[in-house]
C-alpha cells in the first residue's frame, strides 16, 4: 500500500499589510506569507481621462495576468513578467496598465508601467487601456498587449479602440512603442497575446471582433513571426461558427511538441421558450384540436457552450470545432461581484493533455462551483467535468488552471459567501490534481478573508477583475488581487507541489 503526501510551499518574503494566507494542514504543508506586487501608484500625477458621470478609483490595481520565461524554468533564477489594470474607471477600462518583473521566482518584484496608454511615458495617445495579457518566447522576448479605450468628457462610458501591442528585449523592464494591430479598431474586448514555444519570434494575438454578416461577434488571430516588427493581417477563425451573442473570451494554446493551435470559446445563444403541442379530441371537437404550451427556462434563457477548434498550419485554416462540454448548467450569479463567466484553459506541457476550467452549478443545485474537464486526444473528446469544488456555502468566480512541469494541475478561484452583503468576505483558493484532473485536494485558503467593499467598481458592482492570473514552471505562480487599507492591490505567491510514496 502507497501513501501520497502533499507538500504545498508558498514561497515568498512576507512585505507589511499583506492579506493572512490560511495554513495548508494536508501532509505536513507549510505556508509561508504573500508578496504584494503592486506599489506606489505609477500615474497618480496623470489627468484622468474622464467621462460623463464616470467614477475613477485611484491606487487601485485589478486583472492581473502573469507570463514565465520558459528558459528559466527549472533554475533559481525563475523569471516572470505580471500585468495588471492601474486606476480603474467604472464605466470601462483603468488610467493605464502597470506591471511588474521577478528574476527570483517572485520573492521580489521591480515595477513598471506599460506604453497603453498616455500616462505612460511615450504611451499611446489614448485616454484609458483595459484587458492585460503577457506572454513570453523561448527566447526572452516578453510580449504583452492590451485594449485601447477612448473616453470623453462630454460622453458617457468609454470605448474599445483596438489591441495595442509591445515587445520588451530586456525581461519586461523597458518596452517598445505600442501599435494598433492591424484592422483592430472593429473590436478587441478581451484579447490575448501567445508565444510559440518552438519558434523564436512568433506570437499570436486573438480577438473577439462584432461580424455585420452575421450580426455576432467572431474571433480573429493576428500573427507576428518576427518578434513583433510586423503583424500579420487578421485571419477570421474559420468556419465563422461562433454565431450571435458570442465570445466571452478567447482562450488560445499552443502545444509545445507540435505547434498546434487550440482555440477554445465559449459560445452564448439565445434559448428559447420549450414550446410542446399535443391533439386532444372533444364533443365540440370529435376529429381532434391542437393543443400547445410554451416551457420557460427556471434559471436562464440562454445556452452557453463551450468549443475547441484546432490549427496545425498557424492559424491559417481550422477543423470544425469540438463541443467540450455541450452545455454549462445554470448556476447563481453573484449580486455585489462582477463575475463575467470567463473560462479558462492549459496544456500540458509534457503530454499535450488539454484541460478547461469554468463556473458551473452542476455539482450543487445552482449553487455556483467549478468544472474541470480534459482531453487527450487533441480537443476530440473530453471527460465528464469533475468538480474542483468551493468550500460549502461559497460561491467561486474567476477562476484560473495551469499545469505544471510534473503533470499537476492547479486551480485557482475567488469566492463570495452565497447570498452575500455588499461588504461580504472573499478569500482566494487553491486546489490541485495529481492524477490529470479526476480527483481534486481540498481547497487550502491563499489570501483572505478581505472586503469586496472596498474594491473598484464596475458599473455598480465590485471588480477584482474579468480573470486572475496563474502560471507555473516547476512551481504554481498564482498572481491575484484582494483588498487591502482601502485599495485593491496585486499579491504573489509560489506554490511547490510534491508527492512521495511511503509504505507504513
Amino acid at each position: 500500500m502507497h501513501r501520497r503526501l502533499l507538500a504545498l510551499l508558498l514561497l515568498a518574503p512576507a512585505l507589511l499589510d499583506a492579506p493572512s494566507p490560511g495554513a495548508v494542514a494536508d501532509g505536513g504543508a507549510v505556508t509561508m506569507p504573500l508578496v504584494q506586487v503592486s506599489g506606489p501608484d505609477p500615474y497618480a500625477a496623470c489627468p484622468p481621462g474622464s467621462s460623463r458621470n464616470g467614477a475613477e478609483y485611484p491606487d487601485s490595481a485589478v486583472e492581473p495576468q502573469i507570463a514565465i520565461d520558459p528558459a528559466t524554468i527549472g533554475t533559481d533564477h525563475v523569471h516572470l513578467v505580471g500585468v495588471w489594470q492601474q486606476d480603474r474607471w467604472n464605466d470601462g477600462g483603468a488610467q493605464g496598465i502597470a506591471g511588474a518583473v521577478s528574476f527570483d521566482g517572485g520573492a521580489t518584484w521591480h515595477e513598471i508601467a506599460l506604453p497603453f496608454s498616455r500616462c505612460a511615458a511615450n504611451g499611446a495617445a489614448f485616454t484609458r487601456a483595459s484587458d492585460p495579457w503577457v506572454a513570453i518566447g523561448p527566447d526572452g522576448v516578453v510580449y504583452a498587449s492590451a485594449v485601447a479605450v477612448s473616453a470623453s468628457p462630454d460622453v458617457g462610458g468609454a470605448d474599445a479602440a483596438g489591441v495595442l501591442v509591445a515587445v520588451s528585449h530586456d525581461g519586461g523592464l523597458t518596452w517598445s512603442a505600442a501599435r494598433l494591430l492591424p484592422e483592430s479598431t472593429s473590436g478587441g474586448d478581451g484579447a490575448r497575446i501567445v508565444t510559440d514555444p518552438r519558434r523564436p519570434g512568433t506570437a499570436y494575438a486573438v480577438w473577439p471582433s462584432f461580424n455585420l454578416s452575421t450580426s455576432g461577434t467572431v474571433i480573429v488571430l493576428n500573427q507576428t513571426t518576427d518578434g513583433g516588427d510586423h503583424w500579420s493581417a487578421p485571419r477570421i477563425v474559420r468556419p465563422i461558427w461562433l454565431g450571435k451573442n458570442t465570445g466571452i473570451g478567447a482562450n488560445l494554446l499552443v502545444d509545445p511538441r507540435t505547434g498546434a493551435l487550440y482555440l477554445d470559446t465559449v459560445t452564448v445563444r439565445d434559448k428559447p421558450p420549450k414550446r410542446t403541442c399535443h391533439v386532444v379530441k372533444d364533443k365540440h371537437h370529435p376529429r381532434g384540436r391542437r393543443r400547445c404550451r410554451t416551457t420557460r427556462y427556471p434559471w436562464y434563457d440562454t445556452k452557453i457552450t463551450r468549443g475547441v477548434t484546432t490549427s496545425t498550419d498557424g492559424g491559417i485554416s481550422w477543423r470544425r470545432p469540438v463541443t467540450g462540454v455541450r452545455e454549462i448548467q445554470p448556476h447563481v450569479i453573484p449580486e455585489t461581484v462582477r463575475a463575467a463567466g470567463l473560462t479558462d484553459t492549459a496544456i500540458d506541457p509534457r503530454s499535450g493533455r488539454l484541460y478547461m476550467v469554468w463556473v458551473d452549478g452542476r455539482f450543487g443545485h445552482g449553487l455556483q462551483g467549478l468544472a474541470v474537464s480534459s482531453s487527450g486526444d487533441g480537443g476530440r473528446t473530453w471527460t465528464r467535468p469533475v468538480a474542483a469544488a468551493a468550500p460549502s456555502g461559497e460561491l467561486a468566480f474567476d477562476p484560473s488552471i495551469r499545469v505544471n512541469s510534473s503533470g499537476d494541475v492547479g486551480v485557482t478561484y475567488d469566492t463570495i459567501p452565497l447570498g452575500a452583503s455588499p461588504a461580504a468576505s472573499a478569500a482566494v483558493w487553491f486546489t490541485v490534481s495529481m492524477d490529470q484532473g479526476a480527483h481534486f485536494t481540498p481547497a487550502e485558503e491563499l489570501a483572505g478573508p478581505f472586503s469586496i467593499a472596498t474594491a473598484p467598481r464596475a458599473g455598480s458592482y465590485a471588480f477584482v477583475g474579468d480573470y486572475q492570473g496563474l502560471t507555473a514552471g516547476d512551481a504554481f505562480y498564482p498572481f491575484f488581487v484582494t483588498t487591502a487599507s482601502g485599495h485593491a492591490a496585486v499579491y504573489s505567491a509560489a506554490i511547490r507541489v510534491s508527492s512521495a510514496s511511503a509504505t507504513p
